[in-house]
């Protein structure tokens, strides 16, 4: 399936008009249209508090404990809840779903199509992007099994699991990578990365974090070409 028919939701708070701007640009550059900018939920204007359910040491043994959502990362749970709620509505074979503090590489389409026809039948999930220290198994050139990793910047799901997937975020019991990385450990998300990254995300200002992040894992794995 080539990128022309797949449609691409962009994640974008309505305040963070720059972020939408610099990818407007980005995906004229590439000749890409079939993209949605959908507004983001901004959690801090909501009066909603919701315990962390799942163990984060069973996902990621490196990752600081906390006990509650941040305002933020509620926003970020019910922004995704909404684009793949989105995604089912329109009824969407498969849908790229990204945020908007994401550098984007030169040759996306071409890399799009190659993944096409790399990636395993049964995929349901793929990250373009993720904070990562390590891969999985390798399947092919650039096709690797997934481990559970941290962030939802950039993936592609398909339409048989966004039920599931919908089920799961509306519980709210977890940050959405957490979620979806406990899918991917107990098998509920059969998913593929393509390496070198698509996408990876901005070194600035985290509006699910509430302050500045470095996100140098996430640039690991990324080339800007390969095409």
């Amino acid at each position: 399936m080539l990128i022309d028919n797949t449609e691409i939701i962009i994640i974008n708070l309505e305040t963070s008009r720059l972020r939408k701007e610099i990818l407007e640009n980005k995906f004229k550059e590439l000749n890409i249209t079939n993209y949605t900018f959908l507004p983001a939920f901004n959690g801090k204007n909501a009066n909603i508090t919701r315990n962390i359910e799942i163990n984060k040491n069973f996902i990621y043994d490196w990752v600081p404990q906390q006990d509650k959502l941040m305002p933020g990362e509620i926003g970020n749970i019910i922004s995704h809840f909404i684009a793949v709620c989105y995604a089912k509505m329109k009824k969407l074979n498969q849908v790229i779903i990204l945020e908007d503090d994401i550098e984007i590489c030169d040759d996306f389409v071409e890399r799009y199509n190659l993944m096409m026809k790399e990636i395993p039948k049964n995929w349901n999930h793929i990250y373009l992007g993720a904070i990562a220290n390590k891969l999985g198994d390798k399947i092919s050139k650039y096709i690797y099994k997934s481990l559970p990793y941290m962030g939802t910047h950039s993936y592609i799901i398909r339409k048989a699991i966004y039920n599931d997937l919908i089920r799961k975020l509306s519980r709210m019991y977890g940050q959405t990578d957490f979620i979806m990385s406990e899918m991917i450990r107990t098998n509920k998300l059969n998913s593929y990365s393509f390496i070198p990254f698509f996408t990876y995300q901005n070194n600035k200002f985290s509006e699910v974090r509430n302050e500045n992040i470095n996100y140098s894992d996430s640039i690991i794995f990324y080339k800007k070409n390969i095409v």
